[in-house]
């Protein structure tokens, strides 16, 4: 952060998270995903960034849920999708 300048959001999606039953929790990440996905389309419209610029990450189920947003984008892909399980 001290030699460039960039943007990070992230992402609380704790409630849909949340939860004994595994399979429903995974059954979430598409409509999580989808939503991530919507707000980079609207940031590429409105040109404040540009697919080459933008670096999801996540962790674990949050690995899956950057994936599902990078694959729903409107056009294009992302630069890079990092994931750590």
């Amino acid at each position: 952060m001290d030699t460039h300048d960039f943007n990070i959001f992230t992402v609380d999606w704790s409630v849909p998270a949340s939860g004994d039953d595994f399979v429903k929790v995974v059954g979430r990440i598409g409509n999580v995903g989808k939503k991530i996905s919507k707000f980079i389309d609207i940031l590429l419209e409105k040109q404040y960034v540009t697919r080459a610029e933008i670096h999801l990450i996540g962790h674990s189920l949050g690995a899956h849920l950057m994936g599902v947003a990078g694959a729903t984008i409107k056009e294009g892909k992302v630069a890079r999708i990092t994931g750590k399980l």
